[in-house]
């Protein structure tokens, strides 16, 4: 177990070589109060709101569903399982996926 207390190595030097599992590859970073002016200036290279980026350390699972069709089945299995939970997510994620097909 690492320091964290989970299974998944922090690093990936302490991974063998062939290893293809879980690794730690993106960092996630959240904003506390979501503008998505912000968010695109951000992304576009201006630094405005930059330094109140949060790291996420909890363990995150990032993926990606326009190059992955792995990531598609994914997505449209939790917009299945949250339907009755969050139907606006669950209706933007089957569109997404939808739209990715």
């Amino acid at each position: 177990m690492s320091e964290t207390g989970s299974s998944i190595p922090r690093q990936a030097s302490q991974l063998p070589i062939e290893h293809e599992g879980i690794y730690p590859k993106y960092l996630v970073f959240k904003h506390p109060d979501y503008i998505p002016e912000v968010i695109s200036a951000w992304s576009e290279g201006e630094s405005q709101g930059t330094q109140r980026l949060i790291l996420v350390e909890d363990f995150v699972f990032v993926l990606k569903p326009n190059t992955d069709r792995h990531a598609r089945v994914a997505m449209a299995a939790y917009a299945e399982s949250i339907r009755s939970d969050n139907p606006g997510l669950s209706i933007d994620l089957k569109l997404l996926v939808e739209g990715l097909e």
